[in-house]
């Protein structure tokens, strides 16, 4: 009995030796997409004249823990992930998401996710190029394209992200039907459903 215990710790103090991790982490180039310190306060206004204070959250990060085991080995992947949050004031707001090495093979692509008012629109991240992610349950299908600039109450945004619903099969009068969204600086303009657009206003 003793000399399998003993066995048995050594196997484990072995098994234990034969980690091997692999640490995963968001490009400087996804990192750009969250809002700078000195951008996570703004005033967005209607097209009807209302104004309301915006907040922006700083990043949080974790590292998200992958395992796989064969006799003797255990593989560990840990994925840096990255989220922000915005909100209107007495509203709901928007949330970025950014996880590194999304799919099944690592530091592949990152994977992108901006939401707003609950409906998250989905990227695959390379480099510099974003790739739509469609999801088929419930079924979201838009349209994106990376502006070199773009501007809003006289202020000129570069790199942004304009994307354009084109289905959703669970609509909502408060859904986002086109978002514009700048690097550093995060939501400028959005439009929801039922007709209704904001924008972000200049810092004063």
């Amino acid at each position: 009995m003793r000399n399998k215990c003993l066995i048995l710790l050594i196997l484990v103090a072995l098994m234990s030796s034969c980690v091997k991790v692999k640490q995963c982490y968001i490009s400087d180039e996804a990192k750009a997409w969250f809002v700078d310190d000195d951008k996570r306060e703004c005033i967005i206004r209607d097209e009807n004249g209302i104004e309301r204070g915006f907040h922006v959250s700083t990043p949080s990060i974790q590292f998200l823990e992958e395992s796989s085991s064969s006799f003797m080995t255990t593989n560990k992947t840990e994925r840096e992930s990255m989220d922000q949050k915005g909100y209107l004031d007495y509203s709901t707001g928007y949330y970025v998401t950014v996880t590194a090495g999304w799919g099944t093979e690592v530091n592949v692509d990152d994977k992108f996710e901006i939401g707003l008012h609950g409906l998250p629109f989905t990227f695959s991240l390379r480099g510099k190029t974003l790739t739509p992610v469609r999801k088929e349950s419930p079924k979201i299908e838009f349209t994106f394209e990376l502006l070199e600039s773009f501007e809003v109450d006289g202020v000129s945004y570069d790199d942004v992200l304009y994307i354009q619903l084109v289905e959703y099969e669970l609509l909502r009068d408060n859904d986002p039907i086109e978002i514009y969204y700048a690097k550093h600086y995060g939501m400028i303009q959005y439009t929801i459903s039922y007709g209704i657009t904001y924008f972000r206003l200049p810092a004063e």
